[in-house]
C-alpha cells in the first residue's frame, strides 16, 4: 500500500507566491492547500491534516508569527518554514527563536525550498517515531527530569530539552543513550563513548564549548545519559547555508572556534570530529563545541584497528590511515570547516568514502582555483596552511591560528 502524500499549507498574501509554489510542489507528490493569512490558514489546518507549513511573515488579519504562536497550541510538532522579503539575520533569528523549523528568504530558488521542504518532512517523521508513550518516557528519563520536547535523534542517542529539578528547574539538553536493540559489542561501544564525553568535557572549562551539568545511567534500564548546557541557538552549518553572516562576524566565529580547540587541545585531547553540526552558535553568535564522543583523550587509544572514525567529509588525510592522530589533524578539520563558512559551500563532495579520501589525500588538497578571488590574502593564507597535506606544515597550534585568524578580523 502507497504512503499517504504528505500535505503541506502555504501561507502568503501575494498570489504569484501561492501559484509558483503549487505549481512546483504539485508535481513532486506533495498535496498543497493554499491560504492568503493566518486566519485562513488556522481554517485549513482545521479540516486538513496538514504535515508542513510554508508561511509568509507579513499578512494582513494575521501574520506569521500569529499564525505560529496559534499552531504550537495546537499542534507543537508541525513544522513551520517561514518565507520573508526581509533576508536579515535578526529576522532570520527571531523566526528560529519563536519556534520556526526554518527561513527561506525571498527571492528563493525552487531547488532550495524542494530540499527545505524534504528534510523538515524527514525530521518530522523521524522526531514522531522518537516520542515515546508516556509510561515509557518516564522509564528512560532520569529521575529529577521533567521532559520538555525532543531536540535530535541519532542512532544510539534522542536528545531532548529537559527542565532538571538539580538545576533548579532550568532547562539543559538531556542526551539518552539507547541500549535496547543493539548487540553487546555495540553497547560496549556506547559506553565507551559515554565515558569518553564525560572525562573530556570535564578537564576544560571555557566560554566557547558546552558545559556538561550531570550524568549518569537511568535506575530502570541502566542507560547511560549526559545532562548539557542547552544552547538556544543553531548549529554552524544553519548560517552557512543561509548566508546571512558578515565576513567579520563569520572570522570572528572561526577564530572563537579556534580558541575552543585551542582549550581542548591545552587539555591534552584531539577532538577528531571537527564539522558544523557539532558547532552550536548562540543567538550572540558565540560558538559553543560539542560532541567528545570520538575524542583522544592524554595516554588512551579510543579505537579499534580498522575503525574510522569521524565524518570522512571532514577528516584529515592522516585520519583514513591511522586511528591515534595529533592536534594537526583537528586543524586540518577546522580548515576544512572554515573554507565552508567562507564560501558557502562544501570543500569535499565525493558520493563514497573511497571518493572523500581520494580528495582529501592528494598532494594538493586545496587547489588555488578552488579559493574565492574575493577573498582577502591573509584569509586565502591561513585556510591554505591549515588544509597542509602535512601535518608539520599546518599551524603549530590552534592558538597560533587564533591569533593569525584575529590580526585577519582586524585588516577588515
Amino acid at each position: 500500500m502507497n504512503e499517504p502524500r504528505a500535505c503541506l499549507l502555504v501561507v502568503d498574501d501575494e498570489a504569484f507566491v501561492l501559484d509558483t509554489l503549487q505549481s512546483y510542489l504539485v508535481p513532486l507528490g506533495y498535496r498543497v492547500l493554499l491560504a492568503a493569512d493566518g486566519v485562513q490558514a488556522l481554517a485549513c489546518c482545521r479540516s486538513h491534516q496538514v504535515d508542513l507549513v510554508l508561511t509568509d511573515l507579513h499578512m494582513p488579519e494575521m501574520d506569521g508569527f500569529g499564525l505560529l504562536a496559534e499552531l504550537q497550541r495546537t499542534d507543537p510538532y508541525l513544522p513551520v518554514i517561514f518565507i520573508s522579503g526581509q533576508s536579515s539575520l535578526d529576522v532570520a533569528l527571531e523566526c528560529l527563536r519563536r519556534g520556526a523549523a526554518d527561513y527561506i528568504a525571498k527571492p528563493f530558488q525552487l531547488d532550495h525550498v524542494r530540499d527545505l521542504v524534504a528534510a523538515t518532512l524527514a525530521r518530522r517523521r523521524l522526531l514522531a517515531l522518537s516520542q515515546p508513550r508516556e509510561g515509557d518516557l518516564a522509564s528512560r528519563l532520569p529521575p529529577g527530569y521533567d521532559h520538555v520536547r525532543t531536540l535530535g535523534e541519532g542512532t544510539h542517542a534522542t536528545v531532548v530539552l529537559a527542565r532538571a529539578e538539580s538545576l533548579g528547574g532550568a532547562l539543559c539538553a538531556l542526551k539518552l543513550f539507547r541500549l535496547a536493540h543493539t548487540t553487546y559489542e555495540e553497547q560496549r561501544e556506547l559506553f565507551r563513548r559515554f565515558s569518553c564525553e564525560i572525562e573530556a568535557a570535564s578537564r576544560v572549562c571555557h566560554p566557547y564549548i558546552v558545559r556538561i551539568l550531570d550524568y549518569g545511567t537511568t535506575p530502570r534500564r541502566h542507560a547511560p545519559y549526559v545532562a548539557m548546557e542547552y544552547v538556544p541557538g543553531q548549529p554552524l552549518d544553519f548560517f552557512i547555508r543561509h548566508d546571512v553572516l558578515s565576513l567579520a562576524q563569520r572570522v570572528r566565529l572561526l577564530a572563537q572556534l579556534a580558541e575552543a580547540i585551542a582549550a581542548i587541545h591545552a587539555a591534552g585531547i584531539c577532538h577528531r570530529d571537527i564539522k558544523p553540526a557539532n558547532v552550536l552558535v548562540t543567538e550572540e553568535l558565540t560558538p559553543k563545541l560539542t560532541d567528545f564522543g570520538i575524542a583522544r583523550l592524554p595516554n588512551s587509544e579510543v579505537t579499534r584497528s580498522g575503525q574510522v572514525l569521524g565524518s570522512p567529509a571532514y577528516m584529515a588525510p592522516e585520519a583514513f590511515l591511522s586511528a591515534r592522530l595529533e592536534p594537526q589533524a583537528d586543524l586540518f578539520s577546522f580548515g576544512i570547516v572554515a573554507y565552508e563558512v567562507l564560501h558557502g559551500q562544501r570543500l569535499y563532495t565525493g558520493d563514497t568514502l573511497l571518493e572523500l579520501m581520494q580528495q582529501i589525500t592528494a598532494p594538493d588538497p586545496l587547489p588555488a582555483e578552488r579559493l574565492s578571488p574575493d577573498l582577502s590574502l591573509p584569509l586565502a593564507a591561513i585556510l591554505l596552511r591549515c588544509l597542509a597535506r602535512r601535518p608539520e606544515d599546518r599551524f603549530p597550534s590552534a592558538g597560533d591560528l587564533a591569533s593569525a585568524l584575529q590580526a585577519a578580523l582586524a585588516r577588515l
